[in-house]
């Protein structure tokens, strides 16, 4: 599975960004 190993950065900055959206999400449901 070489591919991964092409993916992998790519994949782990989606996974910062999604991160970073339910946080945003979560803070804007608590402070609504």
């Amino acid at each position: 599975m070489h591919i991964w190993r092409d993916i992998g950065p790519e994949l782990s900055l989606g996974m910062y960004l999604i991160g970073w959206v339910i946080v945003l999400l979560l803070t804007y449901m608590l402070t609504r």
